[in-house]
């Protein structure tokens, strides 16, 4: 993800102890050489809060997407969404399906206010034999 919004990031995080202290984290900016760049979107890259930041985003995206599991944890809808660390893949079934999901979808990632990166995503169809 390259940009996420701060205000639904805020949102998602509700009454939690810390919430005052986590606006102040996503609005402290980064240095880069030798030059103080202030934050208004996105996460601090590299942190130990930004796998967590990111999971709080992306809560609610497999429901968005139709994805549910029975009891014995067996896939249920037509996407699959595997989380890790601060980043996510999102397996869809076909090439078609695929083109349509994109963040200003209401069945993407549209409720999370974020931007996802054009050249680092991975795109690879897998048949079944």
């Amino acid at each position: 993800m390259n940009n996420i919004g701060h205000a639904p990031l805020v949102q998602a995080i509700g009454n939690f102890p810390a919430r005052e202290l986590i606006k102040q984290w996503l609005k402290a900016g980064y240095v880069e050489a030798e030059m103080w760049h202030p934050t208004d979107t996105g996460v601090p890259q590299g942190g130990g809060i930004s796998p967590l930041l990111l999971n709080v985003a992306l809560h609610g995206m497999e429901q968005a997407l139709g994805i549910s599991h029975t009891p014995k944890g067996v896939l249920r809808g037509t996407y699959a969404v595997v989380r890790y660390a601060d980043d996510c893949a999102v397996f869809c079934p076909t090439q078609e399906r695929r083109s349509k999901l994109n963040t200003s979808s209401p069945h993407g990632l549209g409720h999370v206010d974020c931007d996802c990166q054009t050249t680092k995503p991975t795109f690879v169809t897998c048949k079944m034999a």
